[in-house]
C-alpha cells in the first residue's frame, strides 16, 4: 500500500484526556515525530467543559508548536455518542478569543453531553425507540448517553435550549474542533461522518443518511443536526489559526474507537482491514472485530441491546460489544463516582479507601498496583462478580453484585480477583454466541492502558482466549493508540485502501 509523502497531526478528544500527535511516512514506515498526552481536570460526571477541552488542546498545540508548522493534513478523531451545540457564526472569534487567553464570560457553545450522560431514562429511550419502523433502524437505535437521545431529551424539557443560546448546529466534540479549524461559520458546513452519526442514534445504515421520519417524531430539527460526511472525507482546509499553518487538509472528524481498531489491524499486517479482534479496556471497555460486507446480511439479525454492527472503514462493519464497565487509572473519591459510567475498577479502589478510613487505620489510600497484587494472590478464587455496578447502555438500571461467598473466599484480594474475572466475563458475552467464535478465533489483541497495566485483567484474557491473544508491548502502546489510528485514516484511506476481501 502507498501513501504520498505527508505530514499529519493526528487529535484524539478523549474523555479522560486529550492527545495530539503529528506522524509522517518514512519509506514504508510511519514515524511518530512527536506527540502529547493532556489530562483534563475530571468534570460533572456526563458533561464536560468545552471551554476546558479547547484550553487543552490549545495548549497541547503550542507544545509541539514546531512539528505542527508544517503539517499537510490534520485528522480529529475522540469520544463518541456526545453531543454540543454551537453558533456557527461566531464559533470562530470565540475560539481565537480563548486561544489568546482572554475572558469573554459567555461562549457560543454548549457543555459536551458525553457518552456517560444518564438522564435518559429506560421509560423516556422505550418511548423514542417505539418509532422505529424496520429492522434496519434497529442497528442505530437510541440509548442513554447518545447524541440523538440527549438532544431529544433536551427539546423534551427545555423547548427553547436552541432560540434562547442561539445555537444554529450540533455535532461530537471532534466536529466543532474541525469547524473551528476551518474556519467554517454556517451551519451547513457542520460535518459528521457515518461512524460517528450511527453512534448517535437515528441514522439510516443503509440509506447512510438521517432516518427524517424517526427524527421529525422526536421535534429534532434536521437542518440542526451536522451533515453526513464519509469516513476519510476531506471537509475543508485550516485556517492560520491556534498555531496551525493554512491550507493543512482537514478531514471530518471520527471516532476514537474505530481509529484504535484500525491502529490495531494495521499493526499486524500494514493494512488498515485485516482479520483481527481488539479488546480495549479503558474508561470503558468494548470488543470489537471487523465484518466484511459479504458477511454482513449473514449476521444482521444478530444485533441486539448489548451487540452493535456499525459502519467500517472500506465498505466494512464493525460488530461491536462495548460494556460501560471499565475503569480510568486517575485518583477518584466514592464521591465523585457516585453517578458515574464506567469507572467500576476505580469505584472500587475508592470504596476499598472509604472502607479503610471508615476504620480509623493509618492509611488513608490504596493503590490499584496494591489491589491488583492482592487479587493475583487469589487468581483462582471461588467468589463470583457481576460488574455491572454501574449498568449498561441497554439497562443503566443495572445492579452489580458479588456472590458464591464463603467463609475463606470474602476478603479484598478475592473481590479484586472476582471483579477482574467479571470484567472479562461480561464482555466476552456481550457477543452473540453465533458470533464469539469468529471473534475469538482469530488474532485477538489487547489495548487500553487499564488493560496494559493489569495483570489481573490479562490473566483472565489469556485464560478465556489462548493462544490468540496478543498484548501488546506497552513500549509500542502508543501504535495502538485512535490518535496515531487518525494519522493512518488520513495516509491510507484518502489514497484508498485495500478493499474488504
Amino acid at each position: 500500500m502507498e501513501c504520498s509523502a505527508m505530514r499529519v497531526l493526528g487529535i484524539d478528544i478523549g474523555t479522560t484526556s486529550l492527545k495530539c500527535m503529528v506522524t509522517e511516512q518514512e519509506h514504508e514506515n510511519i514515524r511518530i515525530v512527536k506527540g502529547i498526552t493532556q489530562p483534563y481536570e475530571m468534570n460533572c460526571p456526563g458533561v464536560q467543559s468545552v471551554s476546558h477541552i479547547l484550553s487543552t488542546f490549545f495548549h497541547a498545540l503550542k507544545f509541539i508548536a514546531e512539528e505542527v508548522s508544517s503539517i499537510t493534513h490534520i485528522c480529529v478523531c475522540g469520544q463518541m455518542h456526545g453531543i454540543v451545540w454551537w453558533c456557527s457564526t461566531v464559533l470562530s472569534h470565540a475560539a481565537k478569543t480563548l486561544f489568546a487567553n482572554e475572558c469573554d464570560g459567555k461562549w457560543p457553545w454548549s457543555d459536551l453531553i458525553t457518552w456517560e450522560d444518564t438522564r435518559c431514562s429506560n421509560e423516556f429511550l422505550r418511548e423514542c425507540n417505539s418509532h422505529f419502523e424496520c429492522q434496519n433502524d434497529k442497528i442505530s437505535k437510541l440509548a442513554s448517553g447518545y447524541g440523538i437521545a440527549s438532544f431529544a431529551h433536551i427539546l423534551r424539557f427545555q423547548s427553547d435550549f436552541l432560540l434562547t443560546h442561539r445555537y444554529d448546529t450540533c455535532g461530537t466534540i471532534m466536529d466543532l474542533i474541525t469547524s473551528l479549524l476551518c474556519g467554517h461559520n454556517s451551519p451547513n458546513l457542520t460535518f459528521i461522518d457515518t461512524i460517528n452519526a450511527t453512534a448517535w442514534g437515528g441514522f439510516d445504515v443503509k440509506e447512510m443518511r438521517w432516518n427524517e421520519k424517526f427524527l421529525n417524531a422526536l421535534d429534532i430539527p434536521l437542518y440542526v443536526l451536522p451533515k453526513i460526511k464519509k469516513y476519510g472525507d476531506v471537509v475543508g482546509t485550516s485556517v492560520a489559526a491556534f498555531g496551525v499553518p493554512k491550507d493543512a487538509k482537514v478531514l471530518v472528524g471520527m471516532g476514537d474507537h474505530p481509529c484504535a481498531v484500525a491502529a490495531a489491524a494495521y499493526s499486524l499486517k500494514r493494512e488498515i482491514v485485516a482479520n483481527v479482534t481488539t479488546i480495549n479496556i479503558g474508561t470503558s471497555a468494548q470488543i470489537a472485530f471487523i465484518i466484511s460486507e459479504s458477511q454482513i446480511e449473514n449476521v444482521r439479525n444478530q444485533i441486539s441491546e448489548l451487540f452493535e454492527m456499525r459502519p467500517f472503514f472500506n465498505n466494512c462493519f464493525m460488530g461491536v460489544a462495548a460494556s460501560l464497565s471499565g475503569y480510568v487509572l486517575y485518583p477518584f473519591s466514592v464521591k465523585m463516582l457516585t453517578g458515574n459510567r464506567g469507572n467500576v475498577l476505580a469505584w472500587f479502589l475508592a470504596q476499598v479507601s472509604a472502607w479503610n478510613d471508615t476504620l480509623n487505620n493509618e492509611r488513608n489510600t490504596f493503590s490499584m498496583r496494591e489491589l491488583i497484587a492482592f487479587g493475583m494472590e487469589k487468581r483462582y478464587t471461588t467468589l463470583t462478580c457481576s460488574p455491572t455496578v454501574f449498568g449498561e447502555r441497554s439497562n443503566f438500571c443495572l445492579h452489580g453484585s458479588f456472590t458464591n461467598i464463603r467463609a475463606d473466599n470474602f476478603n479484598i484480594g478475592d473481590m479484586m480477583a472476582a471483579l477482574c474475572c467479571g470484567l472479562v466475563d461480561h464482555l466476552i458475552h456481550m457477543i452473540p454466541p453465533t458470533l464469539r467464535q469468529l471473534a475469538l478465533s482469530q488474532s485477538v489483541i489487547g489495548t487500553g492502558n487499564a488493560l496494559l497495566r493489569n495483570e489481573l485483567l490479562q490473566f483472565y484474557l489469556e485464560e478465556r482466549i489462548g493462544e490468540y491473544f496478543q498484548k501488546i508491548d506497552e513500549t509500542v502502546n502508543e501504535r495502538f493508540d485512535a490518535v496515531f489510528g487518525a494519522t493512518l485514516i488520513a495516509m491510507f484511506v484518502s489514497p484508498v485502501p485495500k478493499k474488504c476481501q
